[in-house]
């Protein structure tokens, strides 16, 4: 079957993960790319179940995660 990827600048992921409306968009691909998080390196991000992730910050910002990558655990690392 097909991997659908969505990228996006959200300016802000906490709050957007409180919006189902938001919630239904990622559940509805395998792979995640999420810009300007306004996230740091001591936050805990919840998403919905199945989805791991990975995430680079910027060092000389306190809350701006440049890119967050997450993926289903239906895509296995060696594919």
């Amino acid at each position: 079957s097909d991997i659908k990827v969505l990228s996006l600048n959200v300016c802000g992921l906490k709050s957007k993960l409180q919006c189902p409306e938001f919630i239904e968009l990622i559940e509805s691909n395998d792979i995640l790319i999420f810009q300007e998080s306004k996230l740091d390196k001591h936050d805990i991000l919840e998403l919905p179940k199945g989805y791991l992730y990975f995430s680079k910050h910027r060092s000389k910002f306190k809350k701006n995660l440049v890119v967050l990558l997450s993926y289903t655990g239906k895509i296995s690392r060696s594919s």
